[in-house]
């Protein structure tokens, strides 16, 4: 799966071969084909094992409270961000043959957005963010994190932004941050660890 990784990284969905794959882990063709009958499939099984956005939430949601808010997000962030990169030719071959909402693989997209929204409702419930909509939290943070590698991905980006996938990244986690901490009655804002 390494290999996969690694071939996938530099080639993209569309140059990267079962045979390329093969040969970087130094196999036999049909041993891979053992495993995964396609390379959607091996995408997916590489996407997954880096760490999926539902189950990045999952564990967030298991740490609240016992780290700080900024970092756990910048966590979750470059995760997302990392997932997409090599899950989103993926996702767009899908988005191109759209069928039914019950083929196989919707329920990952289905869970990591339940997760976020989870992550965020307990947030709320242990007074580290202000109270708002989970719903729109889950949406916001991970629509952002998408329309990132979507753009970059289909269109590349301007020749005017700096930041590379993994630094946008923490810098809108941190952003996110702190636009939904929680502020004191009297105005202020509660601790929230600062940008790096």
């Amino acid at each position: 799966m390494e290999s996969a990784i690694a071939v996938f990284r530099v080639r993209g969905y569309d140059g990267t071969t079962i045979p390329a794959i093969a040969a970087h882990a130094g196999i036999a063709q049909g041993t891979v084909y053992n495993y995964f009958p396609s390379k959607e499939k091996l995408l997916f099984a590489c996407a997954r094992a880096g760490g999926s956005p539902g189950a990045i939430f999952e564990q967030l949601r298991a740490e609240v409270g016992h780290r700080d808010l900024v970092d756990q997000l910048e966590s979750a962030a470059v995760g997302v961000v990392r997932f997409w990169d090599l899950r989103l030719p993926a996702v767009m071959m899908r988005a191109a043959r759209p069928s039914s909402a019950d083929r196989p693989g919707v329920h990952f997209p289905r869970r990591a957005l339940e997760s976020a929204r989870d992550y965020f409702a307990a947030e709320m419930r242990a007074g580290r963010i202000r109270r708002a909509d989970a719903e729109t939290l889950a949406g916001g943070f991970l629509g952002g994190l998408f329309y990132r590698s979507f753009f970059e991905r289909l269109y590349g980006l301007p020749s005017t932004f700096r930041a590379d996938r993994e630094a946008f990244a923490r810098s809108y986690a941190r952003e996110f941050a702190h636009s939904i901490r929680k502020t004191s009655s009297t105005g202020g804002s509660t601790h929230v660890r600062t940008a790096r």
